[in-house]
């Protein structure tokens, strides 16, 4: 059980990670589309007149719902198996 636990645990804990995250692209007078994300007002000062995005794809989970006693977390540490 404690493994289950401990497995669950660290499955739940992850940190999130951005794959190719490019804040020039986004920033740019020629990123259309993809700038709207980052800052919706550049739409009205683009260089193309127009612009339309085939596929995309976003992704986003997210809580800030976590409980735990400080009190337990030594016995977790410490009987790891």
């Amino acid at each position: 059980m404690k493994r289950i636990s401990t497995f669950l645990f660290l499955a739940c804990s992850t940190v999130a990670a951005h794959a190719q995250d490019l804040p020039g692209f986004r920033s740019s007078n020629y990123a259309g589309v993809y700038s709207v994300y980052g800052n919706p007002a550049n739409i009205a000062d683009g260089r193309y007149n127009w612009d339309v995005s085939i596929f995309g794809v976003n992704a986003h989970v997210g809580n800030n719902q976590v409980k735990y006693k400080l009190s337990n977390i030594g016995d977790a540490l410490v009987k790891i198996p």
